[in-house]
């Protein structure tokens, strides 16, 4: 894997996909460990998170600490990086895609009830 070519996908799309880095069998495992970590949990209406992942979870623990992604990691943040947490966050995009649609926005112009009182000296020059 090209961890340069990662990198610049990291920085253009936000997310990296790196097929095969995690077996079926690890895959499942991870999966459990989400959901018995309180991973199902909503935080508010369009989103799951879990964390805590490393300090609760072995498998989280080993995939935190796999050499490409350590390696994408030291090289997007820093070399002196150290893990402090994994966090899941699952986002409902149909949700927030609804959200959006029906999203309007009311800006009230800060002179929307005031009005130009005129030219109040004779003497002005409206030149610039």
């Amino acid at each position: 894997v090209n961890v340069g070519k990662q990198l610049d996908l990291l920085e253009k799309n936000g997310y990296v996909h790196i097929d095969n880095l995690i077996e079926e069998s690890d895959l499942e495992v991870l999966r459990n460990d989400v959901t018995q970590l309180g991973g199902r949990s909503p935080v508010g209406v369009h989103e799951a998170r879990c964390t805590g992942l490393a300090a609760g979870s072995s498998a989280f623990s080993r995939l935190s600490v796999h050499p490409l992604v350590m390696q994408l990691a030291f090289r997007s943040f820093s070399p002196q990086l150290m893990l402090s947490d994994v966090e899941s966050c699952c986002t409902n995009a149909d949700h927030v895609r609804k959200e959006l649609e029906s999203t309007t926005w009311h800006v009230i112009h800060p002179y929307s009830s005031a009005e130009f009182p005129g030219l109040v000296d004779a003497k002005a020059s409206l030149t610039a």
